[in-house]
């Protein structure tokens, strides 16, 4: 095959979903991937998985164990050489994807590995597109409506997750104008509508999983108003949507905020889990450093089982313009589902697995 696709981040759960949609795109392209030696084995698996869901794939995704926070991400000899003459399109998804994690390791990997995959692309001799994947929450603390075009506004943040994408951002916009870019910022990203299937219960699982584990008759914690909206993506349009874009003729250049552009409020997405588990719940409203203060007693942070890292995204005034994203997929049969319309699908995984899910957090 006489050019590549590079993608990091594989063989995670966005990753390993992206390669199934884009391989339409990439014909007769060749998948390399850059793995961490630790996740090495998994990916040898997950492609194993991908080639027999799609045999068209078969013998088209090659894993090259790497490190984006190494000098050329690790690879050398033959690998370096493939990666520098024949890759095209270089599909940056790897990060730190942790609310709670501290600024150092965020720095590294989301900062400085996305610096060295820039300094890749400037080294690529066939380069054609540079896909990076963000976050809608580069607007960290502010308010009101956040447009695709925007990204520093002297905002301050959450957590270091959410700084240090916006620092790798900058870096990314800052050679977009020598090195075609397309920009995703997705929302908070849950489980396939259709399936359920997720990797983790995190996001507004862990209010699901609090609803669950309560008595039926029971009194729940509302951040704040409710009034706000949370804005929850499926992964199936994630990846629908980046691989439609990827290949729409205007998108060079173009940020794309992945959101619902209809997101429901917390106390409707509480209330409708409430509903879904057959619960009779009395929401009672409390303002957010209250909620704080409650959730550093050990005792009550156990019960909820809610890290209080969560807390700032339940009554956050804040709506995603994705202008960009729906006059681009119009016409595509791409777009976001109602969160009701596939709650019951999210719910039923959950139900499956989290016995499962329970045994591997006893483990550490």
């Amino acid at each position: 095959m006489s050019v590549s696709v590079f993608m990091t981040g594989f063989p995670g759960f966005i990753a390993s979903r992206l390669i199934k949609k884009l391989h339409e795109n990439y014909a007769e392209f060749e998948f390399l991937c850059l793995v961490q030696p630790k996740f090495y084995e998994l990916a040898v698996s997950s492609r194993k998985e991908i080639e027999q869901e799609i045999p068209g794939l078969t013998g088209r995704i090659s894993l090259l164990k790497g490190d984006i926070t190494e000098t050329s991400c690790g690879l050398s000899g033959a690998d370096l050489d493939t990666v520098l003459n024949k890759v095209e399109d270089v599909w940056h998804l790897a990060a730190i994807y942790d609310l709670t994690i501290a600024r150092e390791p965020a720095y590294r990997v989301n900062v400085v590995g996305t610096r060295t995959i820039l300094d890749l692309i400037s080294r690529m001799k066939a380069f054609r597109r540079h896909f990076y994947i963000s976050t809608a929450y580069v607007a960290g603390l502010r308010t009101g409506t956040i447009y695709e075009e925007e990204l520093d506004a002297g905002q301050k943040f959450k957590n270091h997750y959410e700084e240090t994408k916006f620092l790798a951002e900058i870096e990314v916009k800052r050679t977009a104008r020598q090195y075609p870019t397309t920009i995703f910022r997705p929302g908070i990203t849950v489980g396939d509508s259709v399936t359920g299937l997720t990797q983790k219960f995190d996001g507004p699982y862990y209010p699901l999983r609090t609803i669950d584990k309560l008595p039926t008759w029971f009194a729940m914690v509302q951040v704040g108003s409710g009034k706000e909206t949370i804005n929850l993506v499926p992964v199936d349009f994630l990846v629908a949507a980046m691989a439609f874009l990827a290949v729409k003729g205007n998108s060079e250049g173009k940020v794309y905020h992945l959101t619902d552009p209809y997101p429901l409020t917390q106390k409707e997405i509480l209330n409708l889990f409430i509903k879904k588990l057959n619960k009779k719940f009395v929401l009672i409203p409390l303002p957010e450093f209250i909620v704080n203060g409650v959730m550093k007693i050990p005792f009550i942070a156990g019960i909820l089982g809610l890290p209080a890292e969560t807390i700032k995204y339940f009554d956050h005034p804040q709506k995603f313009d994705c202008s960009n994203t729906l006059a681009d997929l119009a016409g595509s049969g791409i777009q976001v589902p109602r969160f009701n319309t596939y709650s019951d699908n999210l719910i039923a995984f959950y139900h499956q697995k989290k016995a499962e899910f329970a045994k591997k957090q006893a483990m550490f």
